[in-house]
């Protein structure tokens, strides 16, 4: 599934957004070469992130996850 499909998720909720792995990748870069960088994508408030990057907040969530080397998915 990716980014811009709906459907179930795991937790059973329908239309939930679940962020593509190319969104995630772009985001990472996007904050590399953004003057405030990746410690704001990963410290910044999330809403202020979002707004930022214009991107969905689960995207910054699932961005973070992947920066700090999470491999949970909840």
């Amino acid at each position: 599934m990716t980014g811009s499909q709906h459907g179930i998720d795991r937790t059973g909720l329908p239309d939930s957004y679940t962020p593509g792995d190319r969104e995630v990748e772009a985001l990472i870069l996007a904050a590399t070469n953004h003057p405030l960088g990746t410690e704001f994508l990963i410290r910044g408030y999330l809403g202020t992130v979002a707004i930022t990057f214009q991107v969905h907040a689960f995207t910054v969530e699932a961005a973070r996850r992947r920066l700090c080397g999470s491999t949970e998915d909840n």
